[in-house]
């Protein structure tokens, strides 16, 4: 997320969400099914939109 400047709570908008349930899910308090591949994708789409606005 560092890397690419994408902050927790635009993580959680885009996964749909809380910031506090996502800060549970990175501190390994909650262990949600497929939770790996939703928070890639979700970074993934973030990342692009990003690209977008700086062309």
């Amino acid at each position: 997320m560092h890397q690419y400047r994408v902050t927790i709570t635009q993580l959680a908008q885009e996964m749909g969400v809380t910031r506090e349930y996502l800060s549970m899910i990175l501190n390994g308090h909650r262990e949600p099914n497929g939770i790996e591949q939703r928070m890639n994708n979700a970074l993934d789409s973030l990342v692009e939109k990003q690209n977008r606005r700086e062309v």
